[in-house]
């Protein structure tokens, strides 16, 4: 037996990689964005948290990776980057400009390039709207993208470089002119991280709190970028920026947008949930970087000042959770220490750059200056970095790419890799190499909806509602359709055989959504037989309920709903009963049985019935995949927030994550289920044994 168990358990593996590709396949071809729930798809997101937040679900689910084969990292994306921060180094006239330039002789040796870029970016008639120079303003508007709100927009260009993603930051920062470095594999260590002058400078302005109250912890994105006026551009003969910025500094300008269209979140100024010290080198390096070039802006404390500070800081430290930990970094003692002010931060940076400073100590430290802080460290130019003198926009263009050296220091590893690395990453950087791993390790990982709730958190959820509902159906249909299809069987041809039959019929041919309306018409919403409600588990006010009579709030909610998952499949098993008793009761062992004068009931229910289960027991596969699956129909009716729901909203709502899990796991408990099947044919019949060739003799 266990060995046909363990044949059984291994056939399922090439089964269950059928369905995965299946799946795949029509979630490929299956119309519309999963990512248009976040709000936030295509073109249409602006930048900020919503944008962010598409991005960062986009590359969880890999949507930015080829579908199964990822030569990317052989990839050399140079040319694409340079073009691509040439483009966003001007505004939408001067792109406009520039396309009037590419219009005159667009096969030029010079021109090649750019125009190799602005062809995979798939734009539509590309040539011919190239050709016309009246749509030049839009073709530059859809390729540079708008400035709106103060944001700066990107267009397809954003869209090709959020593509790239970590490919294409190599060459990004190679435009930044920053330091050479040797050619080898030895990534830098943090100690080799740039310095600056002290003094003050724009970039840590935007993220400094007010003297006395400290910023939230999850600010929105404070680095600015740039904007222009398309209007008042339109209107001028010649592109600003070709006055006050050089070629290169364009270039430059550029590579930072594109850097922060490719890259999400890039520095980590506090500790994960579960901090351990592997992360205090890049969380060091992050807050030194920018206190040597702060530092002259914080000055000693006065011993008093100093005492109080570190004092209270040691009570921060000694907090139990996270969540007393901001409550006491934010706390005002009337008789004490009033409030943090900013020169008192001091006493933070020093504990989190201290070596002799403990775990716990660098990760209050790291919180309460992220906290009173913000985002320190600029990746972006300011709005108004065009109208700034030109030695101070050297300065923040130089303080802004070596910003972006220290990521890509602190992250060598990640943009190169071993040629191993590369050559796996063909087949496991992909669509459905991800898709395939979440299934088989059921991490299914968050929905694609808003909410972003765990995908296993819902499953189970609507689990729970389900499986409830569907044992005490299945539990309905055998205990009143076997002994039904028994009674027909005995009585064969008679008029009790006849009535019951004529009534099973009836029932089988009303659908169980229909019975569902007309039991609500009758017995819900009607005047004098309002008896049932007519939606959900519980009424209102059930949680204060005594468990006994919140069991029976329960028990009244889920009559109609379970008697209408009942009434169809109980007809048809009662009938398929019948027809089994009927084969049974005509075998010579009967007749045996009888003439050996044995009571009828004996011969019926011991001799008879058992053997008449065996087929019987091949519907049972059914019930794991039902209670699995609910009722779709039935549970939008009754409003219940069951399995069948679920399913329903995934497909319409597109939450492939959600879809994937529920079809991988029904595939799963199908199989189990036909398996219990064949097992539960050994415990009613010992005839059948798994023994013989096939699994059966």
């Amino acid at each position: 037996m266990w060995s046909y168990v363990l044949r059984r358990l291994l056939a399922m593996i090439p089964t269950l990689f059928g369905v995965t590709i299946v799946s795949f396949v029509i979630m490929q071809i299956a119309p519309g964005d999963p990512m248009d729930n976040l709000g936030a798809g295509g073109l249409s997101a602006g930048a900020g948290q919503s944008r962010e937040a598409y991005l960062i679900r986009k590359r969880d689910l890999k949507l930015d990776k080829p579908l199964l084969l990822n030569f990317n990292y052989f990839a050399d994306y140079s040319s694409e980057v340079r073009q691509a921060a040439r483009l966003l180094g001007r505004d939408t006239s001067g792109v406009e400009r520039l396309l009037g330039e590419l219009a005159e002789d667009p096969d030029a040796p010079e021109h090649q390039d750019l125009m190799a870029f602005l062809q995979a970016l798939e734009i539509d008639d590309f040539r011919e709207r190239l050709a016309d120079t009246k749509q030049h303003a839009r073709l530059a508007a859809a390729i540079r993208g708008a400035e709106q709100q103060g944001l700066m927009g990107g267009g397809l260009v954003r869209v090709w470089c959020e593509d790239a993603g970590v490919h294409g930051v190599p060459p990004a920062i190679e435009l930044l002119q920053l330091e050479p470095r040797a050619a080898n594999n030895d990534a830098p260590t943090p100690a080799d991280e740039p310095t600056d002058e002290p003094g003050d400078e724009p970039g840590d302005e935007p993220a400094a709190a007010p003297v006395d109250e400290p910023v939230d912890e999850t600010p929105p994105t404070e680095e600015p970028s740039e904007k222009e006026d398309a209007s008042e551009e339109k209107s001028t003969p010649g592109p600003p920026e070709s006055d006050e910025l050089s070629e290169q500094q364009r270039l430059q300008l550029g590579a930072i947008h594109a850097l922060n269209f490719m890259v999400v979140e890039p520095f980590r100024y506090t500790y994960p949930s579960e901090p351990s010290d592997n992360d205090t080198p890049e969380v060091q390096a992050v807050w030194r970087t920018w206190w040597d070039r702060a530092r002259d802006e914080f000055p000693k404390l006065e011993p008093q000042r100093r005492e109080m500070v570190e004092a209270r800081f040691d009570d921060i430290v000694a907090a139990e959770s996270r969540r007393e930990q901001f409550a006491r970094l934010d706390y005002v003692d009337p008789e004490g220490l009033e409030s943090f002010q900013r020169a008192d931060l001091r006493v933070f940076i020093e504990r989190l750059l201290a070596d002799d400073s403990s775990l716990r100590e660098k990760e209050i430290a790291s919180l309460g200056a992220r906290l009173y802080l913000g985002r320190v460290l600029w990746t972006d130019v300011p709005t108004n970095f065009r109208e700034l003198p030109e030695a101070e926009q050297a300065k923040l263009l130089r303080e802004v790419s070596e910003n972006w050296q220290l990521y890509y220091r602190l992250n060598w590893d990640r943009f190169h890799p071993g040629v191993a690395t590369k050559v796996g990453a063909i087949f496991t950087d992909t669509q459905y190499a991800n898709m395939a791993w979440r299934l088989v390790t059921f991490n299914f990982g968050r929905s694609t909806l808003k909410t972003r709730e765990p995908v296993s958190q819902k499953i189970l959820d609507a689990v729970l509602v389900s499986a409830p509902l569907m044992i005490l159906a299945q539990l309905m249909i055998y205990m009143v359709a076997v002994p039904l299809g028994v009674v027909c069987a005995v009585n064969r041809g008679n008029a009790v055989d006849r009535s019951i039959s004529f009534g099973l019929f009836l029932l089988y041919s009303i659908p169980p959504f229909v019975a569902a309306m007309l039991f609500l018409l009758v017995f819900a919403y009607g005047d004098w037989l309002r008896i049932f409600p007519m939606e959900g588990l519980h009424g209102d006010g059930a949680d204060e309920l005594s468990p006994l009579l919140y069991a029976i709030d329960y028990l009244w909610h889920i009559i109609l709903p379970v008697t209408c998952l009942s009434l169809f499949s109980l007809a048809g098993m009662a009938m398929y009963s019948r027809t089994s008793m009927l084969d049974v009761i005509g075998q010579d062992y009967i007749r045996t049985a009888r003439a050996k004068g044995l009571p009828e009931d004996t011969v019926i229910y011991k001799h008879g019935l058992r053997n008449s289960l065996i087929p019987i027991l091949t519907l049972f596969s059914n019930l794991l995949p039902a209670m699995l699956g609910g009722s779709v129909l039935i549970e939008v009716i009754f409003g219940i927030p069951g399995m069948g729901t679920l399913s329903w909203a995934s497909i319409e709502q597109k939450d492939f994550p959600t879809l994937m899990a529920l079809i991988y796991i029904d595939a799963i408990v199908v199989m189990v289920s036909i398996l219990l099947t064949d097992m539960l044919y050994v415990m009613v019949d010992p005839r059948i044994s798994f023994g013989g060739q096939g699994g059966a003799a």
